[in-house]
């Protein structure tokens, strides 16, 4: 399963066939086919295959996992707990 780390497109959320705005590229890991359309489409190169994501961005494939299962607010709150962390650490 690919994972994005960082994208400026949405995705629509789980159910609705519309998207909002988005920090990231949402991934489902159920419907991912491992067909890397995405890696290619990615416009900031932070989409990867799964074999290649570095440990640091592990959370990522948290966060689209939760965003598919939780919904769009449940995966926004990971994104921006993550990004609050890494302001915050030195």
């Amino acid at each position: 399963m690919p994972t994005c780390a960082r994208s400026t497109a949405s995705t629509p959320p789980p159910g609705r066939s519309t998207s909002r705005e988005s920090t990231k590229l949402y991934i489902d890991p159920t419907e991912c086919i491992d067909c890397d359309a995405c890696v290619e489409a990615c416009p900031v190169d932070a989409t990867m295959s799964e074999d290649d994501v570095p440990a640091q961005w592990e959370i990522f494939r948290e966060i689209d996992r939760v965003y598919f299962e939780a919904g769009h607010e449940a995966g926004e709150k990971m994104v921006a707990d993550y990004l609050a962390q890494k302001v915050s650490s030195p």
